[in-house]
């Protein structure tokens, strides 16, 4: 069973519960990239933080729109 909850425009909450996940790790915590990824037995919990954006912008997308225009060549 997965849940997810988006809290406000960027940030969201994710939680997975299966029985594959099993007993082990008991409690580990990992963070990348302003995810925050805890495993506990039979579930995992994945926080992504509203600090992320991306670094720069693709060249190929329009300032006005947000959409994406296509190379011609």
């Amino acid at each position: 069973m997965i849940t997810f909850i988006k809290l406000g425009k960027v940030r969201a909450l994710s939680l997975e519960i299966k029985k594959e996940l099993g007993l082990k790790p008991f409690f580990q915590k990992n963070s990348f990239h302003y995810e925050t990824i805890i495993d506990i037995p039979y579930v995992q919990i994945t926080y992504t933080s509203g600090k992320w954006f991306p670094k720069r912008r693709a060249a190929n997308v329009n300032k006005e729109n947000g959409k994406t225009r296509k190379n011609s060549g």
